[in-house]
């Protein structure tokens, strides 16, 4: 096939050389307005949205985002600020004063930073007594920003933050939007006409149906596939093609027709009150008429008996218009602009619309993208390709039509333009207009096929999250390397949320989910979440949950961070790690030392990114809880993933990388194109880099291509694992520009920091030669890791052993890097490394290492603790007598409760008690009760006397103090999760808990399992 149809060859021809390229940049040029349609009116095209200015950013984000360096001496305490968040879930505004103050409080007294306040209806009954409903459906009233202003008053006394959802539920919206409002679809309809002959016909009207759920889907479809009302008449015709039909064709199916491209011809000038006249050349045609209308999409789980709309993010006269309704003058939320009010938060752009399309789309395409995309348009459309609710129904859609195998390239091209557009309306507009009131943007940057790594970079705080793609590591990484890349100094995640997991969240589960977010670039913590007390007749003794609820019983989410949890007088405790890790995360900036070029535009969802060696997928904890806990709500799977793919391919690279010890990060086509060649490394925007490692990659922006050409002509690094990428993504003159990228980074690995590695065999070896001031001694694999830099030339590493058993780890240190610290984040301690920089980690424990020209003072200094890990067995405890609320066993040995009817059910915590006999306690020894396997916390008691918790592995404490020669009682108090109850309880007809019907085999273990034994540790003299 030529580079264009031969209709597309008078713009190819007609086009300055510089613009030969112009597909293949990911340069953001200014959005013009689109043209007049000759045929139709086409919808005003809304006005160019400016980022925020350099004034009203530096001020916003003073109060908050304001760089600062590592101090020693604020480790053990750090601000409030630093603390984790948690998202707070209201009934929509049936709340009380009263109780929004007493939560206020009791999140403060419990270590947390702040909240993100979200009232919405799910989880709610749907049908209530009208007296609820009223209130419920009373957000955005006068009395619910009454009750805001209550919220901010307390948190401004008690040194909290909040956060604001963009209205009730998601994605933003409300009922004062209207349909015209709303985003618009691009949709089409078409006809067959005979050829040879004058075609008078009506042009066809796109239907405005949506694709309802399947026969037989859970609710959650019937729930999610639901549109307002859309008038006819706001339906507006677009463009007008025809071209002639391939009938079987090797593209053509029972869902996709081929069409010859070499016959597009653009009728839209041919149209004249809605009908087309035209002379038709011989053959079979079809006309196919592109229309624009509002897509109907409704905010979800809104707390308003009138849904209204989603407003148009591609057009920032209605996202302005959006802000203006929720935080404008009539709120009376002005006072509290950025004191306590940080910031604006949008969740994850998980639209339902077939195919967004703006007003001035397709004059941004042609200035962008370098060629008008009309003749193309029939294969850039596919039933749902922008529906977040449908892919996930209807997975494997096919386009209704196709030209040929390199479809894919216009639908690129096409995605990259809606890219450039959502910044420019969306992401600049929201920055503009919080930021010029002192608030930021937080938004989770992802959900299209866009360059998530650039609005990641257009956000205030970039947010990511441990749901959206199964909470996988690569995800984790694409925004926090768009974070990184553009100096977003927080990076904050969703965390600890998985599907189908309710109950499963305990305090090692906690922190093995924020150790994982961490060591993939996050910085502050949000949780997912906590619900305000509501309870009512509708609910069981905890209240109302809105993602663990009896009526949303086809999907449940964890987590319920809130007081009936079992594992709630242990957050506390949980949120000072969190807090004293955050602290070190966000001091200095960043410092990695490879970046690994990132092709694609958007994420997929619902896809595994495999990594064999990564832990936590899905939220799943191998071991310990049970793998599949989906129940009987399962959607179709896709097929075939390109995202998931690519992960796939990259794995062993960042495998090896981690294991060497090295920091990597991904990189965007726009921040590879603006990178320059200083002192040895890559620098973009002031981040430096010692290499690019393009891995498997399966094609490459010509622009990229050519910049990377030249940096490595400069003396850059650059590492191709594979083949190196034959061609580029879009589909302006592919064939010339595929031939020409592969000829650049061909020449570019012949460079003399120019390299190709066939496979991943050679990776360590060329990894080693990599100068760090911190590096490995030699390869570990069971570590991921981040590193931070401070001004005078200080790093903070964060180790983390994502295995289950302990390890030793080693790293040497540059001379310039003379003072090494081991900071625990547990406890609070800083002490000496000493020489060796040697550190034993416990299972999924984790330590930061702080190398500093300075001397820490010695007063800040601890003692190193003694090894858990050590010692000689000297008792084993087998035999104990268990109670679990009304069950009993004595003298029994260990055992998951499980495996014994009278505990299965039992969310009671479980009191364990022995005898340990001593003979005698030799001077100048220790003794370190191990007690194995414990699910999931333990409280321990030695002789009547509190000797310690353990809420997370190692479960080992030294209990030295507690013990006297002879017979010692010891007492174990272990909590479980509830989840086990919550099942019997559903499984003995409570309605409470209807969402746990059928998930009989989803049981957690419960109980001490051991083995117990005691050692005795004889110190040195």
């Amino acid at each position: 096939m030529p580079p264009f149809p031969p209709t597309l060859k008078y713009l190819a021809m007609s086009l300055p050389a510089a613009l030969l390229a112009a597909g293949c940049s990911s340069q953001r040029p200014a959005i013009t307005t689109a043209a007049a349609l000759p045929a139709a009116a086409a919808p005003a095209a809304p006005p160019a949205s400016s980022a925020p200015s350099a004034a009203a950013s530096a001020a916003a984000e003073a109060r908050w985002l304001k760089p600062y360096s590592f101090e020693a001496a604020a480790f053990k305490n750090p601000p409030t600020e630093y603390a984790p968040f948690t998202r707070w879930w209201w009934p929509g505004n049936d709340v009380t004063t009263a109780e929004l103050v007493r939560e206020v409080n009791l999140l403060a007294d419990n270590g947390f930073g702040g909240v993100e306040i979200q009232p919405f209806v799910r989880g709610l009954n749907q049908s209530p007594r009208a007296d609820e409903l009223a209130r419920i459906q009373s957000w955005d009233s006068p009395g619910y920003y009454e009750n805001v202003r209550a919220v901010l008053t307390q948190a401004r006394q008690r040194g909290l933050t909040v956060d604001m959802s963009d209205g009730s539920g998601w994605s933003t919206g409300g009922p004062y939007l209207t349909a015209e409002d709303n985003f618009l679809t691009l949709n089409h309809a078409r006809v067959a006409v005979p050829g040879g002959q004058l075609v008078e016909l009506a042009v066809p009207r796109a239907s405005m149906a949506h694709k309802g759920p399947p026969a037989g889907t859970t609710s959650l479809a019937n729930l999610t596939l639901k549109y307002g009302p859309v008038p006819a008449d706001l339906a507006r015709l677009q463009r007008v093609v025809a071209a002639r039909q391939v009938a079987g064709g090797p593209l053509d199916n029972a869902q996709t027709m081929q069409l010859d491209p070499s016959t597009v011809v653009d009728l839209t000038s041919q149209v004249h009150d809605g009908r087309l006249r035209w002379q038709a050349p011989a053959g079979e045609w079809q006309v196919i008429a592109f229309w624009a209308f509002p897509s109907g999409e409704m905010p979800k789980w809104i707390a308003s008996a009138d849904k209204g709309f989603v407003p148009n993010h591609f057009d920032s006269t209605k996202v302005t218009k959006n802000y203006h309704h929720l935080f404008g003058g009539r709120t009376g939320l002005a006072p509290f602009y950025g004191q306590p009010l940080r910031a604006v938060f949008n969740d994850s752009y998980e639209f339902q619309v077939d195919r967004h399309y703006a007003s001035d789309l397709f004059a941004v395409f042609k200035k962008n993208r370098g060629y008008d995309v009309t003749p193309l348009l029939p294969a850039n459309l596919q039933p749902g390709y922008n529906n977040h609710a449908e892919q996930g129904i209807y997975p494997n859609e096919k386009p209704y039509f196709a030209f040929s195998a390199e479809d894919w390239r216009i639908r690129y091209d096409y995605d990259l333009t809606l890219s450039d557009l959502l910044q420019t309306h969306f992401f600049d507009t929201s920055r503009g207009w919080l930021e010029s009131r002192g608030l930021l943007h937080r938004t989770q940057p992802y959900g299209l096929p866009m360059d998530v790594l650039a609005a990641a970079g257009n956000s205030s705080i970039p947010e990511t999250e441990q749901l959206y793609a199964e909470g996988a590591e690569g995800f984790l990484k694409v925004v926090s390397s768009g974070a990184h890349l553009y100096n977003r100094p927080v990076t904050s995640a969703e965390a600890v949320v998985y599907r189908h997991r309710a109950e499963m969240t305990t305090p090692q589960k906690i922190k093995l989910s924020v150790d994982k977010a961490f060591a993939a670039g996050v910085n502050q913590v949000i949780y997912h979440g906590t619900a305000y007390q509501y309870h009512t007749p509708d609910y069981g003794p905890d209240g109302w949950n809105p993602f663990d609820s009896p009526f949303t019983p086809f999907l449940t989410y964890s987590s319920s961070i809130k007081e009936q949890d079992n594992f709630w007088r242990y957050m506390k405790d949980v949120n000072r790690y969190v807090q004293r890790t955050q602290y070190a995360l966000r001091a200095g900036r960043p410092k990695t030392d490879v970046l690994i070029y990132y092709p694609l535009l958007g994420v997929d969802n619902g896809v595994v990114l495999t990594n064999p060696e990564e832990i936590l997928t899905q939220g799943y904890l191998k071991g310990v809880e049970p793998e599949d806990a989906t129940g009987a709500n399962k959607l179709p799977a896709r097929k075939y993933s390109e995202t998931s793919a690519w992960f796939k391919n990259v794995a062993a690279t960042v495998n090896a990388l981690e294991a060497a010890g090295v920091t990597w990060e991904l990189v965007n086509d726009a921040s590879l194109q603006q990178a320059q060649y200083q002192d040895g490394q890559i620098n973009i925007r002031g981040n430096t880099y010692q290499a690019v490692l393009l891995v498997h990659e399966p094609y490459m922006q010509l622009a990229s291509a050519q910049h990377l050409n030249e940096l490595t002509k400069q003396g850059g690094r650059l590492l191709v694992v594979g083949d190196v990428p034959a061609k580029q993504p879009s589909y302006f003159h592919y064939a010339q520009n595929d031939a020409r990228t592969k000829q650049l980074l061909t020449e570019a690995t012949q460079q003399p920091h120019g390299r190709v590695l066939p496979s991943e065999s050679g990776l360590a070896a060329w990894a080693g030669q990599l100068p760090q001031p911190l590096k490995f001694a030699g390869p570990y694999t069971f570590t991921r890791q981040l590193e931070r830099e401070m001004p005078d030339g200080s790093r903070l590493k964060f180790l983390w052993n994502k295995s289950d058993q302990w390890q030793t780890i080693a790293l040497t240190a540059s001379a310039s890097l003379p003072n090494a610290y081991w900071l625990d984040a547990d406890h609070g301690t800083i002490t000496r490394a000493g020489a060796a920089l040697s550190y034993r980690l416990p299972p999924y424990g984790t330590v930061l290492l702080y190398a500093t020209p300075a001397a820490v003072p010695a007063a800040l200094l601890a003692a190193p603790r003694p090894a858990l890990d050590a010692g000689q067995p000297v008792a084993s405890l087998t035999q104990w007598t268990v109670q679990a609320g009304p069950a009993t066993a004595r003298n029994s040995p260990l055992f998951d409760w499980r495996t014994r009817p009278a505990f299965t059910s039992q969310a009671a915590d479980g009191v364990y008690t022995t005898t340990l006999k001593l003979p005698k306690l030799p001077a100048g020894s220790r003794y370190l009760l191990d007690l194995g396997t414990v699910y999931f916390t333990a409280d321990v008691r030695v002789n009547g006397r509190p000797a310690g918790q353990r809420l997370y592995a190692p479960y080992i404490l030294d209990i030295t103090p507690y013990l006297k020669a002879g017979p010692n009682q010891v007492q174990v108090r272990v909590t479980p999760t509830q989840r086990n109850e919550s099942i019997a309880k559903a499984q003995a007809g409570d309605a409470h808990y209807a969402q746990y019907h059928g998930r009989e085999n989803t049981l957690m273990p419960a109980g001490l399992l051991g083995p117990v034994v005691v050692r005795q540790v004889a110190l040195a003299p």
